[in-house]
């Protein structure tokens, strides 16, 4: 390494250090960089350069250190040190003597000022130091420090005065654009003045169109240059209205198209009404016309597609409203069908194990009957199960074409005049045997020995007392059933109430469907195919009734149900 061309660099910073490092090899030094004072110092102490630059706030050791280390150091102390500084207050130029520092060049850098520096002091070798520089500093160096001093006043007053040239032009040119863009921002302003206007009039529903084109032409008066000078005149669709001594014989006009692309739907004319040679409209008036022509067709385009919008969201509000009844509609009937599949698998279930029921007991009781060794007494038996079995499955039978002929409008009504004593004694005859049976009393209430004729179809009244009362029996392990007339009115009120088993009031809804029972347990425990009810709620509507019901669980229900009274 060539020690007269070596320079040690103490920087911190990265990007100082590369420049000035680049600057000086460029000008043939080679130049070693040290991040911290300490590092520096090393450096130098193994390396003895010919120079050495430092910054002054650096980490570790900072360069007042560094350079008073150097100086202190037998062997290092011929070594010249320029501080890098800005040495802006009197304090940092003393520290610098103190010291011991050889030059100083400010900040930020000047190329050519410690390009010149560096020559000089390497140039003119080794300085002579005294011994004792920390207490008697030469005249050399104070000198060499203030030459540094002036010289970058100098410098600095040159960049000064070169800055407040170009400030000077830079603040012409910016009042310059300041007052175009003032007198471009104030057109504007009354441009959108008079826009907002013609906005907030357009919104508005308490005028008429020539009200409109009235006020618009106010406006657009207002915002003109003189607007005592002016006349204007507005056509639009059809209709026109002009201010009172609009003449459109005058040289001077102003003419815009309210129009789209291709849609013209009328105009503005504005007239000067003073005879002058040069035309008096300036080319912002120009524009501002144009721009309320644009936006008088843009408000009434608007206005055209908010009626059709507010008619389409008219349209779109019934299909709504229909779409979410059809989806209702949709959700209640899908929601039915699912429930009816269910039921019809659990009516096909139950309905398997009715069936084989009786028919086992006949197929079983009738190869049994064909014994020879059989008593009469136990064929006796036998024929009464077998006749028995036959009946219930009869009534199965009978169960689902009734509910079929229902559903499809094919049930055959007989109406005819009958005694009502007369056929609710006989339901009662048919079903004591049953009741005492289960230890039940069944009592008929309400029309002991009178003598009331109606109309109806005896057949079907009887089927639902026969419904209504196979469940009682069916469902009551104790206590009594009681069935009769409750009312005499425009209908007949009939009821059947038992001490049974109750139903919850959950199933309110669901106790008349098609296949329903309160749940599967009770199709196990109880039979049945679940069709009793909804057959006699069909039933009690076709002789032109209602049915309902009161129950309370493990104390009772009763039915309650009304026909149409003709004697």
């Amino acid at each position: 390494m060539n020690s007269s061309n070596h320079i040690v660099l103490a920087e911190d910073s990265l990007t100082q250090a590369m420049q000035t490092s680049h600057l000086l090899e460029l000008q043939g030094y080679e130049v070693d960089v040290s991040r911290n004072g300490k590092l520096a110092y090393e450096l130098v102490c193994r390396t003895k350069p010919s120079m050495v630059i430092t910054d002054i706030v650096m980490p570790i050791m900072n360069g007042y250190e560094l350079c008073k280390a150097i100086k202190q150091n037998p062997e290092t102390k011929h070594i010249p040190v320029i501080l890098l500084t800005t040495l802006d207050l009197p304090d940092d130029v003393k520290k610098g003597l103190i010291s011991g520092a050889d030059d100083y060049i400010s900040k930020p850098l000047n190329e050519k000022l410690l390009v010149e520096h560096v020559r000089q002091i390497i140039k003119n070798g080794k300085l002579t130091v005294d011994d004792n520089f920390l207490h008697e500093i030469s005249n050399e160096k104070v000198l060499s420090f203030l030459m540094s001093t002036y010289e970058t006043a100098l410098l600095k007053n040159k960049e000064l005065e070169k800055i407040k040239n170009e400030l000077s032009v830079l603040n012409i040119l910016l009042e310059n654009k300041v007052n175009e863009r003032t007198k471009q921002l104030n057109q504007r302003v009354k441009e959108l003045n008079c826009l907002h206007q013609i906005n907030d009039l357009y919104e508005s529903i308490d005028y008429s169109s020539s009200e409109l084109l009235k006020q618009t032409i106010f406006i657009l008066k207002s915002s003109l240059i003189h607007p005592d000078k002016v006349e204007i005149s507005i056509e639009m669709n059809g209709k026109r209205f002009q201010s009172d001594n609009f003449n459109p014989s005058y040289f001077h006009k102003l003419s815009s198209s309210i129009k789209s692309m291709r849609t013209v739907i009328g105009t503005i004319e504005v007239s000067y009404n003073e005879n002058v040679t040069a035309s008096p409209f300036s080319p912002e008036e120009k524009k501002l016309v144009d721009s309320v022509a644009q936006r008088m067709f843009e408000l009434y385009e608007l206005g055209e597609k908010e009626q059709k919008i507010i008619l389409q969201n008219e349209e779109l509000k019934k299909h709504i409203i229909e779409i979410k009844a059809i989806n209702k509609e949709l959700k209640v009937s899908k929601e039915r069908a699912v429930e009816s599949d269910r039921l019809k698998s659990a009516f096909l279930a139950n309905m398997s194990h009715e069936i084989r029921t009786p028919l086992n007991s006949i197929v079983g009781f009738t190869d049994i009957f064909d014994d020879p060794e059989i008593d009469p007494k136990t064929r006796e038996a036998y024929g009464k199960i077998i006749k028995d079995s036959s009946m219930h499955l009869l009534a199965i039978v009978n169960d689902v074409l009734d509910i079929s002929k229902i559903e499809t409008g094919q049930m055959p009504m007989l109406f005819e005049n009958c005694n009502l004593f007369v056929l609710l004694e006989s339901i009662q005859n048919i079903f004591i045997k049953d009741a005492r049976g289960k230890g039940i009393d069944l009592v008929l209430c309400n029309v002991d020995s009178i003598d009331i004729k109606i109309h109806t179809d005896k057949n079907k009244l009887q089927q639902i007392f026969t419904n209504l009362l196979s469940n009682a029996i069916k469902f009551t392990a104790k206590g009594s059933i009681e069935f009769g007339v409750l009312s005499f009115d425009e209908k007949i009120t009939f009821f059947v109430k038992d001490t049974g088993i109750g139903i919850p009031e959950n199933y309110s809804d669901k106790i008349f469907e098609r296949f329903t029972q309160v749940d599967s347990s009770t199709i196990r425990h109880y039979g049945g195919t679940g069709l009793g009810l909804a057959i006699s709620k069909k039933l009690v509507e076709l002789l032109g009734g209602e049915i309902w019901f009161e129950s309370e669980l493990n104390v009772g229900t009763t039915f309650f149900f009304t026909i149409g009274l003709s004697c």
